[in-house]
């Protein structure tokens, strides 16, 4: 058998290079997060006012900082939980009766 020529090498070489990455590609893109929130979230600012609570002197005013908290997404829920419904009782047991004698109901009629 002869060997291949160097151009039939690289080819062979280039073309496995180009397919293998390729395949690692999908799979790293497989096993990114789709979603992935900002570092930080978004922030607002608020100033805030506080009502006439007894003199309108000591009115003083407050900037609060409001922002999105990144939820852990393997964190059992816990607001989240629903009870399921229960499931249909169980049936009754049966009322037994001691069966009623023939005779005695006819003695009573004719009686």
């Amino acid at each position: 058998m002869d060997h291949p020529s160097e151009d039939e090498v690289t080819a062979t070489v280039e073309k496995t290079k180009v397919t293998l990455e390729k395949i690692t590609n999908r799979k790293i893109k497989a096993a990114q997060p789709k979603n992935v929130p900002d570092g930080q979230g978004k922030t607002t600012f608020i100033q805030y006012t506080p009502g006439q609570q007894g003199s309108t002197d000591d009115l003083k005013q407050w900037i609060i900082k409001m922002s999105e908290v990144m939820e852990d997404p393997l964190e059992p829920p816990c607001l989240k939980h629903k009870k399921a419904p229960h499931g249909p009782p169980s049936p009754p047991p049966p009322i037994l009766h001691s069966p009623l004698c023939k005779l005695l109901l006819g003695n009573r009629r004719n009686g």
